[in-house]
């Protein structure tokens, strides 16, 4: 019995193994289990909604979802058909693998990927044979990027790679590859972008990138040649750009990029001829190797050689750059031709950026019209119109400075009346938040001042830099004019005195500057010593302040011609209509002004004459109101006046010496 028992038992098992692998391979609930069975070593979430055919027929799988932490693919339906036999020889092979549409939506990844991708990898495809691929159409989608679509139908056949069509589209621009692939790639593609603004709303512009992929499997080489024109942004513009790239990735190979663009043009910056080549050099495993590069940048004739290195192994990407040039042209504008020898070395990464260095300017001519519209090249640059941002780029890092600025024979600089070379040498210090501060002094050379209509001699201008703040420098300026006076001597003669004219003597006057550049401490100066009262009347109107008050009538009329425009024109005149329009005065004017004084000489009845400044406004029809102040004592008088009738009216006037009224009667005759 036990016989038996073991004999039936022996003759069923293979009958019930053969029945289920009949029942996995030949039906189609077969297949569903072995799908099931399948799911758990499949990293992320894989949902099927129906299965169609066994596993030895067309399977069909209808609205796949896969989902993992970087990536969502939603596929409709599935066309699969393979063949189990060589499965013996262990190999897979896929007859047809088509898909009528195919989703995938990237996600931020929530980890780094810190596996690099190595190209020895793909020896697993030899084990695998895929005959045909169709994708009829696909997008991809991401929150970071345009969606993109296309088509896709490649053929596998005896290990080699047939690609049909493989199409894609990004908003308006489009790019296409075929070729085919087993021991050697031979790839053609290209891209088109025939509108740069779909991509980058600030930029227009169009180009086109074609090349190859070819050679051994593991090692093949990538060409490219880029050919762009019309590119315009906020500040400039680009006329050209050409490149080409030839990339081999091959362990001890090095590749080479090449870029020239040409006809570049920056708004504001009369660059003529501006264009740059730029070479690079560097392995072909970019995530573990140094990226080499050189080139220039040439701009009216000059030349600015780059060369720098990057180091693609750590995560900073640590680079160095180093800028030399003889007298480049930074700068050629109406109010600003500038033109430097830099030698800089920068270092920067992800979180410090240094400069050190030297830069030489030879050869400057500024004319600005205002320093507040100045122009600068970009550090921490804000264009107008453009709103600002947080984003943690090269150019929001704080920089670190160590550079040396001299300034050569041919520097010129010529704002407002000011005229004058400059020459010096200074160092200037920054790191992180502190602001710069310098060492070191600039100094004028043939410099000239003008002021209240007279050409001051700087005869010492100093910018003195000890260690303070490269905006505060210690001042050490003194501007002077030689005047030639009179010089006279008191004669006595029994019953009578007289002055006899004696000839000239020259006098020098001007105006001395000390203390720092917030904190001037200003003086005017004269040689021999003359009183403040007359340094100021010679530097205005040239002569000493006992003449200018015994002849203020005229003083309008001799600032007048002091300054007089080139087409006869008062420049006095203008600023004095304006003013008086700008602060709605009925008069304003310098003009000799009679006041009662109480130590004057009691046979001019203690009235003295003062040169003053006189505001006048009429408030009502009937009321009118000035103000005057004296230039040289500098005392203030307020005169109020009321008309009653045509000819009588009421007069007030107060002053820091004595207050009085009057009743005037007035008579117009012609």
């Amino acid at each position: 019995m036990k016989r038996l028992f073991y004999l039936i038992l022996f003759l069923l098992l293979p009958l019930t193994v053969c029945s289920g692998i009949y029942y996995l391979a030949e039906t189609p609930a077969g297949l569903k289990i072995l799908v099931q069975s399948a799911k758990p070593f499949v990293p992320g979430k894989l949902t099927l909604d129906d299965i169609e055919g066994t596993l030895f027929t067309p399977i069909t799988i209808h609205h796949v979802y896969y989902e993992n932490d970087n990536v969502i693919v939603t596929i409709p339906q599935i066309n699969f058909l393979w063949s189990f036999k060589p499965l013996l020889h262990g190999k897979v092979e896929v007859q047809q693998l088509h898909m009528p549409s195919l989703s995938i939506q990237l996600k931020a990844s929530t980890q780094k990927n810190q596996a690099a991708f190595e190209w020895a990898n793909l020896h697993y495809l030899r084990y695998f044979t895929l005959k045909e691929l169709a994708i009829d159409h696909f997008d991809i989608t991401s929150s970071t990027m345009e969606p993109i679509n296309g088509q896709l139908d490649l053929q596998f056949i005896n290990n080699q790679l047939q690609i049909e069509t493989a199409q894609m589209n990004m908003a308006r621009n489009h790019a296409e590859l075929k070729g085919s692939l087993s021991k050697e790639w031979n790839i053609t593609w290209n891209v088109t972008v025939p509108d740069l603004t779909a991509l980058t709303p600030d930029v227009q512009g169009q180009f086109k990138v074609s090349g190859t992929l070819a050679g051994p499997f593991l090692k093949p080489t990538l060409t490219a040649n880029l050919n762009g024109h019309g590119f315009a942004f906020t500040n400039g513009k680009i006329q050209h750009i050409l490149g080409k790239l030839n990339f081999v990735f091959e362990p001890n190979a090095r590749s080479s990029l090449n870029l020239t663009i040409s006809g570049i043009h920056i708004k504001n910056y009369k660059l003529e001829q501006l264009q740059t080549a730029l070479q690079a050099s560097f392995a072909p495993n970019l995530l573990k190797g140094k990226l080499t590069y050189s080139g220039n940048l040439k701009a009216n004739n000059s030349i600015l050689i780059i060369n720098g290195n990057t180091d693609l192994t750590t995560s900073a990407f640590s680079s160095e750059l180093s800028l030399r040039a003889n007298q480049f042209q930074i700068i050629n504008t109406s109010e600003y031709q500038i033109k430097a020898s830099p030698d800089l070395k920068i270092q920067f990464n992800s979180q410090a950026l240094n400069i050190q260095g030297k830069i030489i300017i030879p050869q400057a001519k500024i004319k600005p019209k205002d320093f507040s519209t100045t122009a600068t090249l970009p550090d921490e640059v804000v264009f107008a119109g453009q709103p600002t941002t947080t984003a943690n780029t090269l150019l929001s890092i704080l920089p670190n400075l160590q550079i040396q600025v001299s300034l050569g024979d041919n520097v010129f600089l010529h704002y407002h009346d000011f005229k004058s070379h400059l020459r010096g040498k200074i160092s200037i210090t920054k790191t992180g938040n502190n602001p710069e501060t310098a060492i070191g002094e600039l100094y004028t050379v043939d410099g000239t001042y003008k002021a209240y209509g007279k050409e001051l001699t700087i005869q010492n201008g100093r910018l003195i830099y000890i260690g303070g703040l490269l905006t505060n420098p210690g001042l050490n300026i003194k501007a002077t004019s030689e005047i030639q006076t009179a010089a006279a001597a008191s004669l006595t003669s029994f019953s009578s005195t007289t002055t006899a004219y004696e000839g000239s003597i020259t006098q020098m006057v001007g105006v001395q500057i000390l203390g720092t550049l917030d904190n001037p401490i200003i003086t005017l100066i004269a040689t021999p010593t003359l009183s403040q009262e007359d340094i100021l009347s010679y530097l205005m109107f040239g002569k000493s302040s006992q003449i200018v008050q015994s002849s203020g009538s005229s003083i309008l009329g001799a600032l007048s011609s002091v300054y007089m425009g080139n087409q006869g024109t008062s420049i006095l005149d203008k600023s004095k209509q304006s003013l008086q329009s700008t602060l709605g005065l009925s008069e304003l004017n310098v003009e000799s002004v009679q006041s009662f004084d109480p130590n004057a000489n009691s046979g001019a009845g203690g009235v003295s004459s003062n040169t003053s400044v006189v505001l006048g406004k009429k408030l009502a029809p009937n009321l009118y109101v000035h103000t005057s102040i004296g230039i040289f004592n500098q005392e203030p008088t307020i005169n109020l006046r009321y008309l009653l009738s045509k000819h009588w009216s009421v007069q007030t006037e107060q002053s820091t010496i004595d207050t009085g009224g009057d009743v005037l009667y007035s008579i117009e005759r012609d």
